[in-house]
């Protein structure tokens, strides 16, 4: 070793080798964002669905319920969030049960879709679904439907669709 490192050639290696695990830390850093799965329930989610970037679906037979004025969801940026009842292991109803927060909002660009129905959702003083910010979207598709209970609005578009 004493050898490698008297002649220069030992640091050299070194040096290359930091070179190459910071390379591969800045390649890790530029790819997309993986897809994540959430449910289906037992357990039941208790805090909020954050997405920002990437997409996440939530499968069937998945329970998200939250106290207080948490929102159940919170899609922005470049995030994508899927509620797909046919997907998982057990397909069936998605329940989303809320206090005061919202249920599905998308908010600064966030992307909701719900590409088929089985959706219950049960807010308190919040609102079912929400699209706020002009590139904020939330899409019902193949016939989706959802059911509403409580006491906020059903859909609320503040310069979103």
């Amino acid at each position: 070793m004493a050898l490698l490192g008297a002649s220069g050639y030992g640091r050299g290696l070194k040096a290359r080798a930091e070179l190459v695990v910071a390379a591969i830390g800045v390649a890790l850093l530029s790819c997309p964002a993986f897809s994540q799965t959430i449910g289906p329930s037992p357990p039941n989610r208790t805090t909020t669905i954050n997405v920002a970037a990437g997409t996440t679906t939530v499968v069937g037979n998945t329970v998200v319920s939250v106290t207080g004025a948490t929102n159940a969801s919170n899609v922005t940026g470049t995030g994508t969030l899927v509620w797909d009842a046919n997907a998982g292991p057990a397909p069936g109803l998605i329940t989303v049960q809320t206090q005061s927060g919202n249920a599905l909002q998308a908010v600064g660009g966030g992307t909701i879709l719900v590409p088929n129905g089985n959706l219950g959702i049960t807010v308190g003083n919040g609102h079912a679904v929400l699209a706020n910010g002009a590139t904020s979207s939330v899409t019902f598709s193949n016939g989706a439907s959802i059911s509403l209970t409580g006491l906020g609005a059903g859909l609320a578009a503040i310069s979103g669709t």
